[in-house]
């Protein structure tokens, strides 16, 4: 289920543009937003939408590696992760980074 949500929060973030002036382009845009928050909330998500829409967004800034150790932490789950969970996970992950930090001067 995790994977249908993401899904959907994918496709939310691809808007289509609303030409000026436009009903046609507009009553797209709005069955657009209206049939994937229908659809999430027929999944009823254990975390609110903003939390997937946040996930979808920082997981899509990881590298392909972080991205499969992400799924890889999650592949036993079937519930939605929640963005504090995400931020554990990243924060867990840039430690061992730490030791290469720079001094400050």
């Amino acid at each position: 289920m995790r994977l249908i949500d993401l899904m959907h929060a994918k496709f939310l973030c691809q808007i289509p543009s609303v030409q000026k002036s436009n009903a046609s382009s507009l009553r797209q845009l709005i069955n657009h937003v209206s049939s994937h928050m229908n659809a999430l909330q027929a999944l009823s998500l254990n975390v609110p939408i903003q939390d997937l829409m946040l996930n979808h967004l920082m997981l899509a800034t990881l590298d392909m590696e972080t991205q499969r150790e992400w799924e890889l932490i999650m592949a036993s789950r079937t519930d939605t992760p929640t963005t504090a969970e995400l931020v554990t996970f990243w924060n867990q992950g840039a430690e061992p980074w730490s030791y290469f930090r720079l001094p400050s001067h």
